[in-house]
């Protein structure tokens, strides 16, 4: 477990990883987060058991995570089960695992990050989405696609109202899609980080 004046610092920013072997770069990218990132650094898994590190710490979330609201999206879904073992029901699978790891933690603030990600400098980030709104912040990419590459909550009741909008949006939107057409349905509760797409 990170040291405790460094794990009681700002948000912490959480990886997930879902099924099959962790990839070769994830270790690398974890360990590059922490020595940018002055908050706690955790990877949830079900693959992997609990452990910890100077760098950053391993949740096993195989003992508390409930699978059955997943469940519900994963029975209406149209998305292609064998592609990529399973990659379009995994990426929308870890909205569920964060939102219960905030529960479970008690947290109503989280960043999260993919693991294909370098997080550099995230100094003043959550400060400044905190005073702009609350919700969850996503990357826009397009007009109707928004990214989790880089994802902030900073309510926990927003972030059930997405949850929510998942069981009930169309069975063929990929993750990406369903985030875009959240945020621009609901921009009380949806923002875009800046970015090219978003700007202009």
């Amino acid at each position: 477990m990170p040291s405790q004046s460094k794990a009681g610092q700002n948000v912490p920013l959480i990886f997930v990883f879902l099924g099959g072997e962790l990839p070769s770069y994830a270790e690398a990218s974890l360990r590059f987060a922490s020595s940018n990132y002055s908050g706690q650094v955790v990877l949830l898994s079900d693959t992997l058991d609990s452990d910890s590190n100077a760098d950053f710490h391993t949740l096993d979330i195989r003992p508390w995570y409930d699978r059955n609201l997943f469940g519900k999206f994963r029975a209406k879904s149209s998305l292609d089960e064998e592609f990529r073992g399973g990659f379009w029901l995994r990426a929308v699978e870890r909205f569920f695992v964060l939102e219960q790891f905030m529960a479970r933690r008690g947290l109503n603030r989280i960043f999260h990050a993919e693991l294909d990600v370098m997080v550099f400098d995230l100094e003043g980030v959550s400060k400044t989405c905190d005073s702009h709104g609350s919700g969850i912040f996503s990357v826009m990419d397009s007009p109707n696609r928004s990214l989790a590459s880089l994802f902030y909550v900073n309510s926990q009741n927003a972030f059930r109202h997405f949850l929510a909008y998942l069981l009930d949006a169309p069975a063929d939107r990929n993750e990406m899609e369903l985030l875009g057409e959240y945020t621009r349905a609901n921009p009380t509760r949806g923002h875009a980080f800046p970015s090219e797409s978003a700007l202009d």
